[in-house]
């Protein structure tokens, strides 16, 4: 079945299992969180001699349990190892409970936590567990694990130079239909439409409702979602003059849709202008939200970026952001960490005009100081990768 293909996320899963008590798997709802946690995270650890158990709090009594006896529910599974619970954050006050509990037995791989919201008092989740939980991104499938190509982004997103693993014909159809594990492969054009429309709905009727500070208006979540899609500028501004709200309405409700991971966030680099960009968590959920294909594309780049920086589990993950120019002209992702940044333009049209990757070369100059190692990148429709001076230029589908 296609929600049972290998996920890149494993790896780094069974990593910090090996070192941290409690781990947590975090990520949109369907991104395939609970099918890594059951079915593929208990197979990986039975070869390895162990077991462990799986409880969900999507169980209404499961989840009445757990939050009115949490020493019981913990104590009825102590042999569990690692103990999985799903949708955590249902139940606050059993993180107090995994906190003494962690603070008595220190031993690596107890739990594995599962949540579609970020752990956080926003979300009325204390923040017990802090220095004691690893936490791991999970995302949509990316465009190597739909084709169930094996992860190699050992050292993060833009490290390929060999000949791409996917055809246009590959990347084009992810960017149509996304990679949310139950959906991308619904052949059916208006039934897929359908259960993204599903998705939509509940996440902004129920899951957004999680958050419990303050009213939340469930048909803006919907209305800022659709403007991720379509606005050209997709920020907070721009959102509140589209609806006429407060600036301070906006940043609630993009703080809780980006919490509970329905939005991905880009902060602006320091050497630009703008503001921080907030975008669908995924391509085919963009389409359905009326995004055209340049929308489509960028949001698939970013997911591409942000899923193989989080699956290399690197020590010291960069820093991600974007740069714009006074007039308006866009570096689509800058990746910078103590040594090295790398500063990459995504142009969306089949011809290739030099002028678009003139602000690379600019951008180059403005940091040269830094002593910092620079490379330069643009990605576009083109059929095989070459270099324009110190700029390489690639076909889109190299980065898979």
């Amino acid at each position: 079945m296609p929600h049972l293909r290998l996920r890149h996320g494993l790896v780094p899963l069974l990593h910090r299992l090996k070192f941290s008590p409690v781990v947590s798997i975090q990520g949109l709802r369907l991104c395939g969180k609970s099918t890594l946690a059951r079915e593929l995270l208990p197979q990986a650890l039975r070869n390895a001699g162990r077991s462990c158990r799986f409880e969900t709090l999507d169980s209404a009594r499961t989840k009445d349990f757990a939050q009115k006896n949490p020493e019981a529910f913990l104590t009825e599974h102590e042999n569990a190892h690692p103990l999985i619970i799903d949708e955590a954050q249902k139940a606050p006050d059993l993180f107090d409970e995994i906190k003494r509990s962690v603070d008595e037995d220190r031993r690596p791989g107890r739990f594995v936590l599962l949540g579609s919201t970020e752990f956080s008092t926003e979300f009325r989740v204390r923040e017990s567990l802090t220095g004691r939980l690893s936490k791991i991104r999970i995302y949509p499938m990316n465009l190597a694990e739909t084709l169930e190509l094996p992860c190699r982004a050992a050292t993060g997103f833009h490290t390929n130079k060999t000949k791409p693993r996917c055809t246009r014909k590959d990347l084009l159809r992810y960017i149509g239909r996304g990679g949310m594990p139950s959906l991308f492969h619904v052949r059916h054009e208006a039934e897929r439409a359908r259960l993204f429309e599903d998705w939509i709905q509940l996440t902004c009727e129920r899951d957004v409702l999680q958050a419990k500070k303050g009213k939340i208006d469930t048909d803006l979540c919907r209305r800022l979602l659709e403007l991720s899609a379509t606005l050209e500028e997709p920020n907070a501004a721009a959102m509140a003059a589209r609806v006429r709200a407060g600036g301070k309405k906006i940043a609630t409700h993009l703080n809780i849709l980006t919490q509970i991971f329905a939005l991905v966030e880009l902060k602006p680099h320091p050497l630009g202008s703008g503001k921080p960009l907030y975008f669908p968590a995924d391509c085919g959920i963009a389409g359905v939200l009326g995004a055209d294909f340049k929308r489509r594309l960028q949001t698939w780049f970013y997911i591409e970026a942000f899923s193989q920086h989080s699956y290399a589990d690197l020590p010291s993950p960069p820093r991600f952001s974007y740069l714009r120019s006074k007039t308006g002209n866009r570096l689509d992702l800058i990746l910078e960490d103590a040594r090295t940044i790398t500063a990459i333009k995504l142009m969306d049209e089949e011809r290739f005009d030099r002028r678009e990757i003139a602000l690379l070369s600019s951008f180059s100059k403005k940091i040269a100081a830094s002593g910092k190692q620079v490379s330069l990148f643009a990605y576009g429709a083109i059929d095989a990768p070459f270099k324009d001076g110190r700029i390489a230029i690639r076909p889109w589908e190299s980065v898979v």
